[in-house]
C-alpha cells in the first residue's frame, strides 16, 4: 500500500492498492527454472544413459530454449507448441500443449511479450521430450517409436526456427557469452568422442576373436568333443574379458557422459561383460561334464550329477542376468545396425536362458525322481498315430519303470485292456480338470484308457493317465512320458537293431513301418504274440540305453526335433504348472486363448476303431483377412482329407471297422477345429453342414463326424470371424497334431486396409503374406503391421 499527497492542491492523502509488478526478466528466469526442473524430473529421454547426466542435459536444454523463445518471433511459438501437441505421449501433456498452442496463437495478435513465449516453451519443451506413443506415433502406426534419436530429431525440428530467429536477436554481449560457453563445451565433447571411438576400435579385434571362438565352441560341442569345447569357451571368455577391460576402464567415464556416444559405450560394456560371464560359466559346466561317467553299470552316477549341478545353476543365473542386461542395453539412441544386433542377441538369449534354467531345475527334479532312496514310478505311454487321437494316437501299451538310487528298471508292461480290467474291477472314476471332464468324460475314459489322449493337450492327458494308473495299481505315478513310432525309430539309432523272438529284426529304418502297419499284418491272428513283441522291444531298448549310454549331446540333438513335433512328451507330477517341461520343449501343450494372440488348431480322432490313419492325409488351407482399423479377423479354413486305404489286402485291424458295418478301407473320424473366433458357417463338399460346438482351453471347438470311403477325399470349410487386438503386431499360434502324415499347410493373410504385413519366413509384397509348408511342428509367428 502507498500513500500519496497532492502538494499542488493540498488535497487529502489518497490510498491506492497497486500490486507490485513482476519484471519480465524475472518471470522468464522463473519459467526457465520450472521448465528445466520438469524436464529433468519427469522426462525419460536418456541420450547418455546416466540418470544424473541425462537430467542435467534435459534441464539445460529446456532452459536454453525457453530463454531463446523470449527473443524469437511469435510464429515460432506456434510451431513449437503445435509439434509438441502431436508428438507428446501423455494425455495431460497433450492437454497442456493444446492450451499453450492456443496461447501462442492468441499472442500473434497481441502486443509482443517475451514472457508469453517463455511460458509456451516452458509447457511445450518438457512434454516434447517425453518418450512414448503420441498422436504422431499413432499416425505413423508406431513406425517412429524407439527408432534412433526419434525424440531428439523431433525436438530439433520443433526448436530450429526458435534458434534461427532468437539467437540473432540476442544482444551482442549475450551472443558473446553463449559462444564462450558453447565453443569449449563442443571442443571437449569432440575430443572425448574421438577418444571413445579409439577405445571402441581397440576392442574390435578381441571381440571378433571371441565371437569366432564362441561359434567354434558351439560347433565342437555339437560334434561331441566336450574337452575341446571347454578350451574354446575358456579362450572365448578371456577374449571377451580383454574387450570388456578396454571399454569399461576408468578412462571411459568421460565418454559415458557424452550424449549418444555414452549409450553406445554402455552397450559395448554390457555386451562384452555379459558375454565374458556367460562364456566363462559355460566353460566351467563343460569342464565338469563327462557324458561317459553320467551313467555307469546301468545306473545314473549321482555323485557326478551332484558335482555338475552347482555349475549348471550358476550358468542359469548368469544367462538370466545376461538376458536382463542385454534387454536393458537396447535403446532408441543406438544407431540401427548396433541396435539390431542387440535385439537379435536378446531374441536368442531369451530361449537360451529358458533352456538352461529348465536344465538346472530338471537336474534337481530328475535326481529327485531317479536318484532318491524312495522308489519313484515312471509311466511310459506308447502311442500309435495309426489310430489317431487328439494328442497323437491310441495308447496301446503302458510301461511302468521304477527308479531308486540312480537305477531305472522296467517293472511292468501292460496292454491298455489289462489296465481297463483293473479299473472296472475297482470302480474307478475320472478325476480331471474341468475342460477334460466336460469334453471327454462322456467317453468313459476311466474304463477306456487307450483313449486317454483324446485331449490334444498332453499335460491334461498325462495327469489323467497318472491318476487312473494309480487307481488301477495303487502305485503313485511321479512322471509320465509318451513316445510314438518316430521316437522308437530314433532310439534304435543309438541302441542298434533289435531282433525279437520270432527272428524278425526291427531297426531305425523299418521301425515306423513295422509299428504302424507291419505288426498288424504279421500278427493278424495273434494279438498276444504282438503284445509280447512290443514289450520285448521296449525292454531291450531301455536296457541297451542304460548299459551303453549314448553321447548325451547327440542324443538330445536327435530327440529335440521329435519333442518339438509332439512325438515325445513329458509330464512331471511335482511340476504342477508344467514350466520345466515347457522350457525343455517336452510339454506337448495345446496353445491357449489370449487377447493378443490368435490360435488355430485342426484335430481329428479316429472313430472307426482301426489302424487306418496311416493312409490318411490332410491339407489345410487358410485365407485370412485382417481389418486393423476395425480390429477384426476373418478366417476361411479349408481342410481336405484324403483316404488312400485299399478295400482289400490288409488285415481287419487296419481296414476293418470293428462291426460298424462299414466298407473295408472306410475311414470314420471326428474332425475338430479350434479357434477363439465365432463360427459363421460350415460346409462339407460345398453343402451346408451341422457342427457340434463346445469350448476347450478358452477356445471354441467345432466338430463333425465324417465318413471317408476308401480312395476318396472330402473338403470341409469353416468361416470364423471376431475381434482381435491389431495394433503393431498380429500374433498367431497354430497347433500341429502329431499324425502319421504331417499336414500340408497353405496360408494366405491379406489386409482389408492399407496395412503392410511382414513376417519372417512368409512370402508377400506387403499387401499379403503367404506360407506353404509341411506342418511337422507347431507354428508360432508374429506379423508386423504398419500403415
Amino acid at each position: 500500500m502507498t500513500v500519496s499527497l497532492d502538494v499542488r492542491t493540498g488535497s487529502r492523502p489518497a490510498l491506492s492498492f497497486d500490486a507490485p509488478r513482476v519484471q519480465p526478466e524475472r518471470l522468464t528466469g522463473m519459467l526457465m527454472v520450472i521448465g528445466g526442473l520438469f524436464a529433468a524430473l519427469l522426462n525419460t529421454s536418456a541420450p547418455a544413459g546416466i540418470a544424473l547426466a541425462d537430467a542435467a542435459y534435459r534441464a539445460v536444454f529446456v532452459a536454453g530454449v525457453i530463454f531463446l523463445t523470449t527473443r524469437a518471433r511469435r510464429w515460432t511459438w506456434v510451431w513449437l507448441a503445435a509439434i509438441a501437441t502431436i508428438a507428446t505421449a501423455s494425455l495431460i501433456g497433450q492437454i497442456l500443449c493444446t492450451v499453450a498452442l492456443g496461447v501462442a496463437v492468441g499472442a500473434l495478435q497481441a502486443r509482443r511479450r517475451g514472457a508469453i513465449g517463455a511460458l509456451v516453451a516452458a509447457v511445450a519443451m518438457p512434454a516434447l521430450l517425453a518418450q512414448g506413443v503420441g498422436p504422431l506415433e499413432r499416425l505413423t502406426s508406431g513406425e517412429l517409436r524407439d527408432t534412433f534419436g526419434t525424440s531428439a530429431i523431433i525436438a530439433v525440428v520443433a526448436i530450429a526456427p526458435i534458434i534461427r530467429s532468437g539467437y540473432p536477436r540476442l544482444t551482442r554481449r549475450q551472443r558473446r557469452r553463449v559462444r564462450r560457453v558453447v565453443r569449449p563445451v563442443a571442443a571437449v565433447l569432440a575430443l572425448v568422442t574421438i577418444g571413445t571411438g579409439l577405445v571402441l576400435a581397440s576392442a574390435f579385434s578381441p571381440i571378433l576373436e571371441a565371437r569366432e571362438l564362441t561359434l567354434d565352441a558351439a560347433d565342437t560341442a555339437l560334434e561331441g568333443d566336450i574337452d575341446e569345447a571347454t578350451l574354446l569357451l575358456a579362450d572365448a571368455g578371456e577374449q571377451w574379458a580383454v574387450a570388456n577391460r578396454r571399454v569399461a576402464g576408468f578412462w571411459t567415464l568421460p565418454g559415458r557422459l557424452v550424449p549418444v556416444v555414452g549409450q553406445h559405450l554402455r552397450a559395448a560394456q554390457i555386451a562384452t561383460g555379459q558375454s565374458a560371464a556367460v562364456s566363462s560359466s559355460a566353460s566351467i559346466v563343460a569342464s565338469r561334464f563327462d557324458g561317459d561317467r553320467l551313467v555307469e553299470d546301468g545306473r545314473l552316477n549321482l555323485e557326478e550329477i551332484d558335482a555338475l549341478r552347482p555349475a549348471v545353476d550358476a550358468l542359469a543365473a548368469t544367462t538370466t542376468r545376461a538376458e536382463l542386461r542385454v534387454a536393458d542395453a537396447v535403446s532408441p539412441w543406438l544407431i540401427p545396425p548396433v541396435r539390431s544386433k542387440f535385439e537379435f542377441a536378446n531374441d536368442r538369449l531369451g530361449p537360451l536362458s529358458g533352456i538352461v534354467g529348465a536344465v538346472s531345475e530338471g537336474l534337481h527334479v530328475g535326481t529327485d525322481l531317479v536318484g532318491g532312496s524312495d522308489e519313484s514310478t515312471i509311466l511310459v505311454l506308447f502311442s500309435t498315430p495309426a489310430e489317431s487321437r487328439g494328442g497323437g494316437g491310441f495308447i496301446g501299451n503302458w510301461a511302468e519303470f521304477t527308479a531308486a538310487d540312480g537305477e531305472l528298471k522296467l517293472t511292468a508292461n501292460h496292454r491298455s485292456k489289462y489296465v481297463n480290467d483293473l479299473l472296472i474291477e475297482r470302480g474307478a472314476t475320472l478325476r480331471a480338470d474341468a475342460d477334460y471332464e466336460t469334453r471327454y468324460g462322456r467317453f468313459s475314459i476311466e474304463n477306456h484308457v487307450q483313449d486317454v489322449t483324446l485331449s490334444p493337450d498332453f499335460p491334461s492327458a498325462a495327469a489323467v493317465a497318472a491318476d487312473l494308473y494309480e487307481q488301477a495299481t495303487d502305485r503313485r505315478v511321479d512322471a509320465v512320458f509318451m513316445v510314438d513310432p518316430s521316437a522308437i525309430s530314433a532310439l534304435l539309432a543309438f541302441t542298434g537293431p533289435v531282433t525279437v523272438d520270432d527272428g524278425y529284426t526291427i531297426n531305425t529304418n523299418n521301425a515306423q513301418d513295422e509299428l504302424l502297419i507291419g505288426q498288424y499284418e504279421r500278427y493278424a491272428d495273434d494279438d498276444g504274440a504282438r503284445t509280447e513283441v512290443l514289450a520285448e522291444l521296449a525292454s531291450t531298448i531301455v536296457s541297451s540305453l542304460l548299459e551303453e549310454p549314448p553321447d548325451l549331446v547327440q542324443f538330445s540333438q536327435e530327440l529335440a526335433p521329435l519333442a518339438e513335433q509332439g512325438r515325445i512328451a513329458a509330464w512331471l507330477a511335482n511340476d504342477a504348472n508344467g514350466e520345466i517341461s515347457s522350457r525343455l520343449g517336452l510339454d506337448g501343450a495345446f496353445p491357449r486363448a489370449s487377447g493378443d494372440t490368435d490360435v488355430l488348431g485342426v484335430v481329428h480322432q479316429n472313430a472307426g476303431q482301426n489302424k487306418i490313419d496311416t493312409y490318411l492325409t490332410r491339407t489345410v488351407e487358410v485365407d485370412t483377412i485382417l481389418d486393423t482399423d476395425a480390429g477384426l479377423v476373418d478366417h476361411l479354413v479349408r481342410v481336405t482329407l484324403r483316404n488312400d486305404a485299399p478295400t482289400e489286402g490288409l488285415p481287419d485291424a487296419i481296414i476293418g471297422s470293428n462291426d460298424q458295418g462299414l466298407v473295408p478301407g472306410t475311414n470314420r473320424l471326428t474332425l475338430s477345429v479350434y479357434s477363439p473366433h465365432t463360427l459363421r458357417s460350415a460346409w462339407v463338399d460345398d453343402v451346408g453342414a451341422a457342427v457340434e460346438s463346445g469350448e476347450e482351453f478358452g477356445l471354441g471347438v467345432y466338430s463333425m463326424v465324417l465318413v471317408l470311403p476308401p480312395e476318396s477325399s472330402t473338403t470341409i470349410e469353416m468361416r470364423f470371424s471376431g475381434p482381435m487386438t491389431l495394433e503393431d503386431t498380429y500374433n498367431l499360434d497354430v497347433h500341429a497334431q502329431p499324425t502319421a502324415n504331417p499336414d500340408e499347410l497353405r496360408w494366405r493373410i491379406r489386409r482389408a486396409d492399407s496395412t503392410v504385413l511382414s513376417a519372417a519366413g512368409w512370402q508377400g509384397d506387403g499387401s499379403d503374406a503367404v506360407l506353404s509348408t509341411t506342418m511337422i511342428r507347431p507354428l508360432s509367428v508374429s506379423f508386423g503391421l504398419r500403415k
